[in-house]
């Protein structure tokens, strides 16, 4: 019974550091979307990445993904970064037109405008449910050594 504890309690530490992960993820972004300007970037190219992995039984798989590079201009100054986000295929051409959000102070500091909070949502999420998962093996474990 006590590997069930160390795997309760294995399970509760995960879940409270993808708890507090996700939380710092989402105030993140909710400070970055508060003060952000808003402005319209031109996709001018695609940062294209292939990567491959291998499965136990010897196949491989080709991955390619692609991060739109986007300009935007702030007060006749033009800016280029690269998106985080990325696609299994082009978003658009090349020359389409996008959403961008930038950080007024440093206009380096942008990104596309997406309007989820996914990836947070996740992590928090991922993380209540070990924590809960943990409770339950942790309960059923301290019944299993209380004599009937």
């Amino acid at each position: 019974m006590k590997i069930q504890k160390i795997v309760s309690i294995a399970f509760g530490s995960i879940g409270a550091l993808f708890f507090v992960i996700g939380v710092f993820i989402l105030i993140k972004e909710i400070n970055f979307k508060n003060k952000a300007a808003g402005a319209k970037g031109i996709i001018i190219d695609y940062d294209v990445r292939t990567e491959t992995s291998g499965s136990s039984k010897g196949h491989q798989s080709t991955h390619t993904y692609y991060f739109p590079i986007i300009e935007f201009s702030v007060n006749e100054t033009k800016y280029k970064f690269t998106s985080n986000a990325s696609y299994s295929k082009e978003d658009g051409p090349v020359g389409s037109e996008i959403e961008i959000l930038y950080d007024p102070a440093d206009p380096n500091n942008a990104e596309m405008k997406s309007g989820t909070l996914l990836v947070p949502i996740i992590f928090i999420g991922l993380g209540i449910l070990a924590i809960l998962l943990s409770v339950i093996l942790f309960r059923n474990a301290k019944r299993r050594n209380t004599p009937a």
